[in-house]
């Protein structure tokens, strides 16, 4: 191999400027092989969408009607979208910046905008991995303290222990009072006309600590990345393959992997089921925010793009499952200790997830410490790859306004605001803000611009 060659392989190359008035600032280093491009598309694609939103889509839009739904959109809408991403990128060699500059100067301002939506999707996306943070270190108690009512609760607090002793009537299951009271710090109603309040100095240190982890693998550049790369990989399919095993053998497990796959075909092409499935694949496919693209430019020009967006979306949708055949067989093991239908139970929303796991692992004899720290240690790890590749698209866009300064620089202004921008999910208005963002910052924000994204490939061919 010449020194031509060997140079082509590096992890890490050095900018080149060959073009002053086009997208010069790319990163020009190539991926070694196919593989390790997946690898990496994996990283930043597995996160909070399969484990958090798609159980909670699912439970929402019908169960098995929603996942019917969500793979046909997937196969006919998700794989070739990403297939497009891929071939933008690995043909013009650029970024989201120099790619729409090429396609159409007039949408050049695309770029601009899929820097701004990563932005405010970290933001709320590491408010929820500062959540998990905050359970993971407190499943190292002696005593859980999401399994016991506290005093101030005494009066509406019920535990899984007694609650075969009393009818859950009016009273709180200490996992939901726990999340309401000392987690997201919820005083005001779902509402936002007494202000967001005073956030938690507590969940402001987790968040902290999370950015400051994004900023260290930003400011070392890809070739940390490579390093931590299989490690973030592995792990986390064989701790998530260890508790969906485990899970589905809980007492009334089948209950929800039964709702999971029951099937309204009536209403498997209705607009607001078909609109739930196309949200859920652009927000977990990671799609319309440029990062695939970005990543592209730097494969080799003959690689397989084709059947790397079918691994990819693939891998997804079974990830996808997998994590939804846990929540509902966790959800199913609630219903079962209540006494109730997968449809009585109450008070399902968003932040469930968190509930219904610990009540779940808490119903159980032993073992239950051991699953919460598998369980949030999971979501803390893949959180990390999904976190950094939407900042390392903003430190990108960032390097278009500001050539000269340095990388570590812009990785800090870009992950100071996202830190700023998450401190507002931590105040007793943030999980009211949480809501907000997901349906107006990131639904009709993806979905705009993945059809801004066609209109400008259509302009151009």
């Amino acid at each position: 191999m010449d020194d031509s060659d060997k140079t082509r392989n590096l992890e890490i190359g050095k900018v080149e400027n060959q073009d002053k008035t086009d997208d010069n600032l790319d990163i020009k280093l190539k991926w070694r092989k196919p593989f390790e491009f997946s690898a990496y598309c994996l990283l930043i694609t597995l996160g909070l969408g399969n484990a958090w939103r798609f159980p909670y889509e699912a439970f929402k839009h019908g169960g098995g009607t929603f996942l019917i739904s969500y793979v046909l959109v997937a196969c006919i809408f998700g794989q070739p979208f990403y297939y497009l991403e891929i071939i933008l990128g690995q043909f013009l060699s650029k970024s989201n910046v120099g790619t729409f500059k090429a396609l159409a100067p007039g949408f050049a301002g695309i770029s601009g905008c899929q820097a701004i939506a990563c932005a405010i999707i970290s933001s709320y996306y590491s408010a929820i991995t500062a959540f998990s943070l905050f359970y993971l270190f407190r499943s190292y108690l002696y005593v859980l303290p999401w399994s016991i009512c506290q005093k101030e609760w005494a009066n509406s607090c019920v535990t899984f222990e007694d609650i075969k002793n009393k009818s859950l009537g009016n009273y709180i299951l200490s996992e939901e009072l726990f999340l309401f009271k000392k987690v997201l710090n919820l005083k005001y109603p779902d509402d936002l006309n007494e202000g967001i309040g005073a956030p938690n100095i507590e969940m402001i240190m987790y968040s902290f600590s999370i950015w400051l982890v994004i900023f260290l693998l930003l400011s070392r550049g890809i070739k940390t990345i490579f390093t931590l790369l299989y490690c973030m990989l592995c792990i986390p399919f064989f701790i998530i393959l260890a508790l969906v095993v485990r899970v589905t053998h809980f007492d009334g497990a089948d209950i929800g992997i039964s709702y999971l796959f029951r099937i309204d075909w009536a209403n498997i092409l209705s607009p607001k089921v078909l609109h739930a499935a196309v949200m859920q694949c652009c927000f977990s496919l990671t799609q319309g925010v440029g990062v695939v693209t970005t990543y592209a430019s730097l494969n080799e020009y003959n690689y397989p793009a084709k059947a790397i967006s079918i691994v990819v979306v693939l891998t997804d949708m079974i990830v996808s499952i997998t994590f939804g055949i846990m929540n509902f067989s966790v959800m199913g093991t609630v219903a079962w200790n209540l006494n109730v239908s997968m449809g009585e139970i109450p008070k399902f929303n968003a932040e469930s997830m968190f509930i219904y796991y610990l009540e779940a692992f808490d119903s159980i004899k032993c073992g239950s410490r051991l699953y919460s720290v598998l369980l949030f240690f999971i979501i803390f790890v893949i959180s990390l790859g999904s976190l950094q590749g939407l900042q390392m698209l903003v430190v990108t866009q960032l390097r278009c306004f500001f050539p000269k300064w340095k990388y570590w620089h812009l990785a800090m202004i870009s992950t100071g605001i996202s830190f700023g921008l998450s401190v507002l999910y931590f105040t007793p208005g943030g999980a009211y803000l949480i809501k907000l963002v997901n349906t107006f910052g990131c639904d009709m924000v993806l979905g705009t611009l993945v059809i801004i994204i066609l209109v400008a490939i259509c302009y151009n061919y």
